[in-house]
């Protein structure tokens, strides 16, 4: 009785199974979430669903697919029974346009690798036939001297031109094989981005009447992502501040996104599902080497390496940097729908577009650089959901350079540095018939004075900070005295003067700033700053 049970529970799933229906179905990526690192593609289709259980085969799906990550749903008088994501053996390869034209310059070199050769060849054979034939003065009788003169001239003009054209050949061939060698390496590295395994999902269903469903699936990729810069335009220091907030969105999935939906997001895809849990939040104080290196940073410069992983799909591996965001998550969603190909390129896509208020002020530190940078202020910059990243500054309609907006150090107010203004002149001068040496017994004292001119020549009236230093002694036998300090007093800690003007159109200020040091004149002490610089060495 219970073989006869297991027979017919056998016969059973041998019906259920063949009445199960593989249906390849074509869907579209309908939208892309960019995350910094990483995306989500989300597919849909349309499927004429029969009774009973179906298995829905999907192809076209991105190579860099994190399997564990897929998702479906397919409406309610739909039942989702499994979802499976393998290899497809079968799937026919088609060329891409790109590869043929590749192929066939390659044939073309080819053919022209082969003419080349066949011409040397023939040069070479009668090369061979008039070196074979040059004795015949020791062949023939009665050849006479002005004869054999006249032949021995014929044969070294020919040979010659024959030489001449051999190596006019030569240097051809080596200019088409030097091209055949490249472009066998551009089909290479093509072939590897495109002809990667392909894979499909398999979306096992269940309908309990004949239906059309709408199926939605969506899965994680590496491998693509975005970085934020800015365009930052200012007129003049009476104007708000025109904030482009940008994109530089890339795919290298192995599946291009055509007319998509994109959304970019600051979250982190790799986060787990654990409840989380609030840990210590320290203060530090900024350290100075915060914002070396910054505009290294990415998001634009990326090494890359071709991989290939276990399953043979060929992957470009790219070192991202880290970059600091709100712990608050911020999706921004694009209104216009975007083609991004999967063909390591980058892709400019505009997030908005704001102008805010702004108050401007200059600053200088004359004794290490004698030009006034203008600093841009705004507040009510959270609601901005600024990402730190590199931007492209623009003042008076003039491109100035590239700062960086760097959000992790500012409170209520963002400082944004809009590079030179060259309106605003500024001098340094040290006036020699002030500095002197005196010597007191076993001590030498040294005296200096600077003088600072600041000139507005703006037709506003500008603020402007100028910065400068008195040297601050850590010896006990070394003095330091501030003679002239224009009214301001130095900062014990730093010896740094702080100085803060209005000047008006066309006005000037000036600033002096005397000190002496002294110290025990048996010991060198270096009074004088300097800084180091790359010099690039030639040698003859």
């Amino acid at each position: 009785m219970k073989a006869v049970f297991i027979i017919l529970l056998s016969i059973f799933y041998f019906i259920a199974f063949s009445q199960e229906k593989e249906k390849p179905v074509a869907s579209k990526v309908s939208s892309v979430t960019l995350f910094l690192n990483g995306a989500e593609v989300t597919h849909t289709a349309q499927v004429a669903l029969g009774k009973g259980r179906s298995n829905l085969i999907f192809s076209g799906i991105a190579s860099t697919i994190d399997e564990k990550s897929i998702r479906a749903s397919a409406g309610a008088d739909v039942k989702i029974i499994a979802i499976t994501y393998e290899m497809d053996y079968l799937e026919d390869k088609t060329v891409s346009v790109k590869i043929k034209n590749i192929q066939d310059s390659l044939k073309k070199q080819s053919k022209k690798i082969a003419e080349i050769n066949a011409e040397i060849n023939a040069w070479e054979e009668e090369k061979k036939l008039l070196t074979k034939n040059n004795s015949i003065a020791g062949q023939t009788n009665g050849v006479s001297a002005a004869e054999l003169i006249k032949m021995a001239d014929l044969f070294r003009t020919r040979l010659r031109e024959i030489n001449t054209q051999m190596l006019k050949l030569e240097e051809a061939r080596m200019v088409v094989s030097e091209s055949f060698s490249k472009t066998t390496k551009q089909l290479d590295e093509q072939n590897a981005k495109e002809n990667q395994a392909s894979f499909h999902i398999m979306i096992s269903v269940n309908a309990e009447a004949p239906v059309n469903a709408n199926i939605e699936f969506k899965y994680l990729i590496e491998d693509a992502g975005w970085d934020p810069y800015y365009d930052i335009r200012a007129l003049d220091v009476s104007t708000p501040i025109s904030f482009d907030y940008k994109a530089k969105i890339y795919n290298n999935c192995g599946l291009d996104w055509n007319d998509v939906k994109l959304t970019l997001s600051t979250a982190d895809p790799s986060l787990s599902a654990q409840k989380p849990k609030l840990d210590p939040w320290n203060l530090n104080y900024k350290s100075t080497d915060d914002f070396e290196g910054q505009l290294n940073k990415q998001g634009y410069l990326r090494s890359e390496s071709l991989n290939e992983d276990k399953k043979g799909k060929m992957s470009i591996k790219q070192e991202a940097s880290s970059v600091e965001v709100s712990e608050l998550t911020v999706d921004f969603e694009i209104k216009a729908k975007y083609t991004i190909p999967s063909n390591n390129k980058i892709y400019i896509v505009d997030i908005q577009t704001i102008e805010i208020p702004a108050s401007y002020t200059y600053f200088s530190v004359p004794k290490i650089e004698k030009e006034a940078f203008l600093i841009a202020s705004i507040t009510g910059w959270e609601a901005l959901n600024l990402i730190e990243g590199p931007a492209n500054i623009y003042f008076a309609g003039t491109y100035v350079g590239q700062s960086y907006i760097d959000t992790r150090f500012a409170n209520d107010t963002l400082d944004i540095s809009m590079g030179r203004d060259k309106k605003v002149a500024i001098t340094r001068t040290k006036k020699q018939d002030f500095a002197d040496k005196k010597f007191f017994g076993t001590n030498k004292k040294e005296s200096f004075l600077y003088e600072i001119s600041i000139r507005n020549n703006n037709k506003v009236s500008i603020e402007i900070e100028i910065q400068d230093q008195l040297p601050v002694s850590q010896e006990s036998d070394i003095k330091v005295e501030a003679i002239e300090t224009s009214g301001i007093k130095a900062d014990e800690q730093s010896g740094i003067l702080k100085y803060n003007y209005k000047i008006a159109p066309s006005e000037s200020k000036i600033i002096k700033i005397a000190y002496s040091i002294q110290y025990p004149k048996s010991k060198n002490i270096k009074i004088r700053k300097s800084r180091q610089t790359q010099k690039s060495m030639r040698f003859l």
